[in-house]
């Protein structure tokens, strides 16, 4: 994950190796991707860190449960998941 800020407010994520801080300037985000587009050392190291932020599927469990207990219908649970 690249963080496009000069600072962050998370930096659990940056001291495990999940982001780099990159800041919002344009050459330091080409060079950040473009390194971890093309080293696959690099990209491997950032990748096989555990998210710290959760598994993303959180969306779907909240559906799932607003849908389990008839607070949700069908129709509005498929408007929010194609939103």
């Amino acid at each position: 994950m690249l963080v496009l800020r000069d600072e962050t407010e998370r930096p659990e994520g940056v001291e495990a190796g999940a982001a780099l801080l990159v800041g919002p300037h344009r050459g330091a985000i080409v060079e950040a991707a473009s390194r971890l587009l093309s080293d696959p050392v690099a990209y491997g190291q950032m990748a096989k860190c555990r998210s710290l932020y959760g598994d993303g599927q959180t969306g779907k469990r909240i559906v799932d449960i607003l849908l389990g207990s008839g607070a949700c219908s069908p129709k509005a649970a498929q408007a929010v998941a194609v939103s």
